[in-house]
């Protein structure tokens, strides 16, 4: 089922019976990264996270995202923003438009890899 977040946004809900992997079951959530970085606070909006990924600055699994690719739990995000290195491990993907910032570490895990 697909539910529809604001202008050129939409996100898959998860749907009641669930699935066994998210990659492959259908119905299980999938979200924008530009809308997922902004949602967990990495960026403060979606038009910086886009800047990033044109920037070649995030990868998964070693390839380069754009800002519409679709993020699945369990993926790993590198990014390489201008003051230090981060590893984002995505443990679920949120269900609505907004999340409390007391809520962002039950949708992530975040690693600062290094600093400068």
């Amino acid at each position: 089922m697909w539910s529809w977040v604001s202008a050129s946004t939409w996100i898959r809900i998860k749907k009641a019976d669930g699935g066994a992997n998210a990659k492959t079951s259908p119905g299980w959530g999938l979200l924008r990264v530009d809308l997922y970085l902004k949602l967990m606070g990495i960026t403060k909006t979606r038009m910086a996270a886009k800047r990033l990924c044109d920037g070649q600055k995030i990868l998964v699994r070693g390839k380069l995202l754009r800002p519409s690719s679709e993020i699945f739990e369990s993926d790993i995000l590198d990014l390489f923003l201008p003051q230090k290195e981060l590893r984002l491990k995505i443990l679920e993907v949120p269900p609505g438009k907004s999340v409390a910032k007391r809520d962002r570490s039950r949708y992530m895990a975040l690693e600062i890899v290094r600093e400068w």
